[in-house]
This record gives structure tokens, C-alpha cells and sequence, in this order.
């Protein structure tokens, strides 16, 4: 793990002064952290009969099959991005970029862990173009919209790698989570409305 944050720092380094120039620095981390697995999604018409049948069996599963309820784990380098200027972005509102260096993990509890390592030199690779993406449009727009953290960034704090953080844009991960399910909802509930009503046309 030394090793590779070495090579990242000296990545880092090689664009430190068109940064700075412009306004901006970047920093590197190492993540660990753990997430609680979540137990199976269930629906139907026979919800609470098929829910208390499956989540029985998903915990057999893990005394079973040695599992454990084991959580997730997920190792990653981070890339804070800061104004050089005090008092431009309050830190907790600055962009954080996560790229997986290895992570154990599985959809919901009963389920085999599944491990994942990552290339290094493909990570490295990745790390670099994000750290020129941010440089370009720090010279496009300013310090200010490089590092501050858009309704967008919120969207994407709320992928897996990113479960170390419990707050972003000043606002609980549970509430994120809320609004991404219910969109989802939403969304399926409009296809289904489509399709059926494509079906009645034809």
C-alpha cells in the first residue's frame, strides 16, 4: 500500500504547480472502512409472508455457510481537492474522489462475499486523468467550482466507495439514500405506465 501511495504523490506532484497556479491543491489518502450488509429487498403481494420466509433463510445462510455476518470492507485512495485561499470552501464541502483498491462485499446478507482487487496501474492511470480533469476546469472556471462539492457530487458520494461519509451538502447519507430509492420508484412506476400503456395502443 506504501508503494502506491508513493507513485500517487509523485503523480500529484508532477501537476502541484499548475494547480497552485490556479488556485488549488490536491491531497492523497488511504481509506479503510466497513459497511453494514443490508438484508434482501423483498415485494409482493404476500409482502410480510415472503420477507419473514427469506430473511430466515438468508440468516441460516450465514451460520451455515460460515459467513458470519460478515460487513463489507473496502480499501481505497482518496483525492481531497481544497482552495489554497482560506475561507473560499468550508472543507467539509469540498469534492473527495474514491478509487477501490480492493473491497469484500455482497448485495445483501445470506449471500457468499465476494473480493475484489483492482490493477494497480489502471487505478494509478484513473487517479491521473481525474487529477487533469480537475486542472481543466479549474482553468475554465475558478478555485471555487473545482473544489466545491455540486448536487451532483452528493449523487455520486452515494455509490459504495464512498460509504465513509455520513454527511455531504450538509445532509444525512440516510436522506440521499431516501431520495435516490423513491426516485427509483418513481421512475420504475413510469416505464411500467409505458409499457402498458404501448400495449393498449397496439
Amino acid at each position: 500500500m506504501q508503494e502506491i501511495m508513493e507513485v500517487v504523490d509523485i503523480i500529484i506532484d508532477k501537476y502541484s504547480e499548475d494547480l497552485k497556479a490556479n488556485g488549488i491543491r490536491i491531497t492523497a489518502s488511504k481509506h479503510y472502512f466497513e459497511a453494514r450488509v443490508r438484508q434482501r429487498f423483498v415485494i409482493g403481494e404476500n409482502y410480510k409472508v415472503y420477507k419473514s420466509i427469506i430473511r430466515e433463510i438468508d440468516r441460516k445462510n450465514e451460520e451455515k455457510k460460515g459467513y458470519n455476518h460478515v460487513r463489507n470492507r473496502y480499501h481505497s485512495i482518496v483525492l481531497s481537492v481544497h482552495p489554497i485561499e482560506k475561507g473560499i470552501v468550508r472543507r467539509e464541502y469540498c469534492k473527495e474522489y474514491a478509487f477501490p483498491l480492493k473491497k469484500v462485499e455482497r448485495a445483501y446478507i445470506g449471500t457468499k462475499p465476494k473480493k475484489t482487487t483492482y490493477g494497480e496501474q489502471k487505478l494509478l492511470s484513473k487517479i491521473e486523468k481525474r487529477i487533469l480533469k480537475i486542472l481543466s476546469k479549474a482553468q475554465k472556471t475558478n478555485a471555487k467550482k473545482a473544489c466545491k462539492d455540486t448536487f451532483y457530487d452528493a449523487l455520486r458520494y452515494i455509490a459504495p466507495r464512498y460509504g465513509y461519509k455520513r454527511k455531504f451538502l450538509n445532509i444525512d447519507r440516510a436522506y440521499w439514500e431516501l431520495i435516490l430509492l423513491v426516485s427509483g420508484g418513481i421512475l420504475v412506476l413510469i416505464i411500467a405506465f409505458i409499457i402498458r400503456l404501448t400495449c393498449k395502443l397496439i
